[in-house]
Order: C-alpha cells, then sequence, then structure tokens
C-alpha cells in the first residue's frame, strides 16, 4: 500500500512536559484513501534511528550536530536548529519511513483516525486529557527544566574546576578525554540523582 507524505509539523513537548523531545506530526494518503484526518506521531529519535538503517553518514551527521551541544537530555530544539540552518532535508527520509510501513500499521491509523472523529471518544479523550494535565502541571513542566538546567550547569562548573587544577589531563590524547567524559557523566548523573531524592525524602 502506497503511503504519500503530505504534511508535517514539528511538535516540542517542552511547553507541555519541560521535555526538549520532538515528535513529527506526519500526514499521508495512500492510492486508494484519502489525507488522514489524525497524524501518525514520529518521535524523531525514532526517525534517527531508521536513517542509520538506510543513509549511515546522514545518521552519522545527525549524531554529531547532538554530540557538539552541550548538556543532558534530547536537546531536540538545539539539534532542529542546526538543522534548518544547514538546509538538512528530513522529509525524504520521512517518506521512506512511510513507505516502509505495513499495510497493516497503515490500516490501524486509518482505522484510529476514524475512531477519534466520532464525537463519543472525541469526548473521552478530551477527559482523558484533562486528568493527565492534572498531572503534567507546570509545576512538573517547571521541575523538568529545573532539573535539566542543573544537570547541565553542574557538568560545566565540575568540567572547568577538572581543567582549572589538572589542564594536563587534556594533553593525554583522544582516549583519555573519552574516559574522561565518561567519569565527569556518571559523577554528574549520581550526583543529581542523589540531591533529587534528597528533595523528596520525607
Amino acid at each position: 500500500m502506497k503511503t504519500q507524505l503530505t504534511k508535517y509539523t514539528i511538535e516540542n513537548m517542552l511547553e507541555d512536559t519541560g521535555d526538549d523531545y520532538i515528535i513529527l506530526y506526519v500526514f499521508f494518503k495512500t492510492k486508494d484513501r484519502a489525507e488522514t484526518t489524525r497524524p501518525y506521531f514520529l518521535p524523531y529519535d525514532t526517525l534517527q534511528r531508521y536513517i542509520k538503517n538506510i543513509d549511515e553518514p546522514a545518521y552519522d551527521y545527525l549524531t554529531k550536530i547532538r554530540s557538539n551541544i552541550h548538556g543532558y537530555g534530547p536537546k531536540h530544539s538545539k539539534v532542529f536548529k542546526v538543522i534548518e540552518a544547514e538546509n538538512f532535508d528530513l522529509e525524504p527520509y520521512m517518506q521512506s519511513y512511510l513507505e516502509a510501513l505495513t499495510d497493516l500499521e497503515i490500516e490501524q491509523h486509518y482505522e484510529w483516525s476514524d475512531r477519534l472523529s466520532n464525537p463519543e471518544i472525541v469526548e473521552k479523550a478530551a477527559a482523558a486529557l484533562e486528568n493527565i494535565k492534572q498531572v503534567v502541571n507546570d509545576d512538573y513542566k517547571n521541575d523538568n527544566i529545573k532539573s535539566s538546567e542543573f544537570m547541565d550547569e553542574l557538568d560545566q562548573t565540575l568540567h572547568e574546576l577538572t581543567f582549572k587544577y589538572f589542564p594536563d589531563l587534556f594533553e593525554k590524547g583522544e582516549e583519555h578525554i573519552k574516559s574522561y567524559r565518561n567519569v565527569l557523566a556518571r559523577t554528574t548523573m549520581s550526583f543529581y540523582e542523589s540531591i533529587d531524592n534528597l528533595r523528596y525524602e520525607i
């Protein structure tokens, strides 16, 4: 069942949950069916893993973008700024991904889209969304943002302190620097987890 990408939007969860994580909302049609009324949710990470299987140089390019951005977590907003600035086109890969969907996956998405057009289902979905918003509220979002910023700043502070006292460490070659980065990441994450546990300790 041939699928054709018709349009897509780039949705970041940062505003809703505080997670800098992008999901592509993809609409498509087939030879025999009109454009989907609901988007197919394609996480950027999923698309990137797919790209690895069909175009390794492109995957390496996308991986390098993230590795050149300081900090923890996906940092998708910063990744996409680079992608857009360098005019890297993701559309052919989205089209290829859609073409790789099975007939069953396509049919299931059309069925799901049709169900969501049912007023009763829409009402239930709206109620479920309101329940989610009670948990994933502004406090939840702001805590996620604060935690991410804390880890990034902690990592940078530890790095600067290490460089100040042991600059010779960074002259030992790539293998030593790689080992150092692993130590820095483990230390940062361990310290954050300990602080996080203390914050919520009763």
